[in-house]
């Protein structure tokens, strides 16, 4: 190597298995769709690590150094994309329809596979982006999130979701959705 060129390391493996080449920092498929899909997906494995913390503030400082340290580790391509993902996290855990979700004595369950039986008596599994439970009172909230644009079957994928806290022997449940693009979240009713 001439002292002209210069060698990025990052130490990961897990960039793999996000579909870009680490090497020129692009994505393998440039198509659009595949892009929101992968940032999609960054962005539902990073909010997965954020569970509830004691105020607004400890969970934005928990926010900016996960995405650091996901940068650091070759896991966040580029640094645009960093900065993207940044900014969209921190709206979401900040908005203010969503930062009760993210403070509080709640018990989390963050990208937690569920096993149940469904309508046809099969074992079925499922992943809810994130369950916010109360054991003593029979609660929980169902949280999903997207990345795209809004749309209507997602409501049935969060009802879904509602029915298996209740056969979980949750009584008081509620479901809503995040369309972080737009800021806005929607109650699901069953």
């Amino acid at each position: 190597f001439s002292s002209d060129e210069h060698v990025h390391f990052k130490q990961s493996q897990n960039s793999r298995n996000f579909g870009w080449n680490i090497a020129t920092g692009e994505l393998k498929d440039n198509k659009d769709d595949n892009d929101r899909k992968v940032f999609g997906t960054l962005c539902h494995e990073l909010l997965g690590h954020i569970h509830t913390y004691p105020n607004p503030a400890l969970t934005e400082i928990a926010v900016r150094e996960l995405v650091k340290d996901a940068y650091n580790q070759g896991i966040i391509p580029t640094e645009t994309w960093r900065d993207e993902i940044m900014q969209t996290l921190l709206s979401t855990v900040t908005n203010d329809k969503m930062i009760n979700f993210f403070t509080g004595d709640w018990n989390v369950l963050c990208e937690e596979t569920v096993v149940f039986i469904n309508e046809d008596n099969e074992v079925e599994e499922r992943r809810m982006d994130r369950v916010l439970r109360q054991d003593e009172t029979h609660t929980a909230i169902v949280i999903d999130y997207k990345f795209g644009k809004d749309d209507p079957k997602y409501d049935l994928q969060v009802r879904r979701y509602m029915s298996i806290c209740r056969q979980m022997g949750f009584t008081n449940v509620k479901g809503y959705l995040w369309i972080a693009q737009e800021q806005k979240l929607n109650e699901v009713f069953e």
